[in-house]
């Protein structure tokens, strides 16, 4: 024997075990650890649909129709119209008009499409400021969550959402949680 072979010999020697074959069809520890993934992929559902926030459809749609700034680019878009004019030269509009090659309407919602860090693309949809706390709470002080820093609390929430001024938001929120300020580490002296 040798190396990894001979290492885990002299680690075993010191327990008293015996050895015994069992037939696979009795083996069912070993039978359900060499299950495929997808047979349990059943059970992730529920703990995905946990962590994320629910939101439905009809209240996203309601909350983007009724936020000023959303709805006039929902408008814009509704007419194939390019934006143009003083308005769309000023922020927030501005920021919109820079995304809108990106913006795309499904059922009435507003979505943009992002690109992940390895070039994958996928559609978020808008949140107006009305949602925004409710999103944010949810991604960071849920029990999945678990009060995670700004890194991870804005890595979450860009899997799910969009809206302007996410990065900052985001940094304010994690700022006067006071759970995260009094679990967090002084830095050493």
């Amino acid at each position: 024997m040798e190396g990894r072979l001979c290492r885990w010999a002299l680690a075993l020697q010191e327990f008293d075990f015996t050895i015994k074959y069992r037939k696979g069809i009795n083996n069912q520890n070993a039978d359900a650890l060499s299950r495929l993934v997808s047979d349990c992929s059943n059970h992730f559902n529920a703990a995905v649909q946990i962590v994320a926030p629910t939101i439905s459809n009809q209240e996203l749609q309601s909350a983007q129709t009724a936020d000023p700034v959303i709805s006039k680019v929902i408008s814009t878009l509704l007419e194939g119209a390019e934006p143009q004019g003083n308005e769309w030269k000023r922020f927030p509009l501005r920021r919109f008009a820079q995304l809108f090659p990106r913006l795309q309407l499904s059922n009435g919602i507003l979505l943009v499409r992002q690109t992940s860090g390895i070039g994958d693309e996928y559609v978020v949809p808008v949140i107006p400021s009305t949602m925004k706390g409710t999103l944010m709470k949810s991604c960071h002080e849920a029990q999945s969550a678990g009060h995670l820093g700004t890194n991870r609390t804005l890595a979450r929430l860009r899997r799910t959402a969009y809206w302007i001024g996410m990065d900052r938001d985001v940094l304010q929120f994690c700022k006067k949680c006071m759970v995260c300020q009094r679990c967090k580490l002084g830095r050493p002296v």
